[in-house]
């Protein structure tokens, strides 16, 4: 009979100890899920962190090219008005303009050719002037073959009119004669003849030859 208590006793107390041992288990496999959790919640936050300051690095980059791009497109906007502006007030271009309009405005660029080779033909024009007056027939021969119908006359005008300009503020125009010395030549030929003197009167004895009747 007492065998058989120690031995219920003994069950019990295995009995119990199984018990506790699950419990501890039980208690030890929540714990560790519940870190493994948090683990996992605090890893998923990490990464949605990363691709939202990611997200925000990028949303601020692609918004300064686009605020690059505008301001670019708006500096070019107004590089081409200044340009224009001195196109057709017959200003010469530089190589730098020439190349902006070059890959910015193909039609433009055309424009400032032609504009440019009407320069460049009055320009050799005016070199070859003898006199003063020579440089006012030039200037206006050129501007005599610009057809009032042109839609570049404005600028060509302006352009034959400012070529004319500056070389007159040149020392070449500031050395020429008012007229040239041909000219000259040819107006009075018939005075330095032999039956004039240089001074175009008759010389005394030519009279001779007159049959002067009253």
């Amino acid at each position: 009979m007492n065998i058989n208590l120690r031995n219920n006793n003994e069950i019990i107390n295995a009995s119990k100890n199984i018990n506790k041992s699950t419990n501890i288990d039980s208690s030890t496999n929540k714990s560790t899920n519940t870190n493994t959790n948090a683990i996992l919640k605090t890893k998923s936050t990490k990464r949605q962190n990363a691709r939202s300051s990611l997200k925000a690095v990028l949303d601020q980059h692609r918004e300064a090219l686009r605020v690059s791009r505008a301001e670019d497109e708006e500096s070019e906007k107004r590089k081409a008005e200044k340009i224009s502006q001195k196109l057709n007030a017959g200003k010469k271009l530089t190589a730098s303009e020439m190349d902006f309009l070059r890959r910015t405005n193909p039609d433009m660029y055309m424009k400032a050719l032609r504009i440019q080779m009407k320069r460049e033909m009055v320009e050799n024009s005016l070199k070859n002037c003898k006199s003063k007056k020579e440089v006012e027939e030039v200037a206006g021969l050129q501007l005599g073959m610009i057809n009032d119908k042109d839609p570049d006359r404005e600028a060509l005008t302006n352009a034959v009119n400012e070529v004319v300009k500056e070389f007159k503020k040149s020392d070449k125009y500031k050395s020429l004669p008012q007229e040239s010395e041909e000219k000259r030549g040819g107006r009075y030929e018939s005075l330095n003849s032999e039956e004039y003197n240089g001074k175009g009167v008759l010389r005394k004895g030519d009279t001779a030859d007159f049959d002067v009747k009253l």
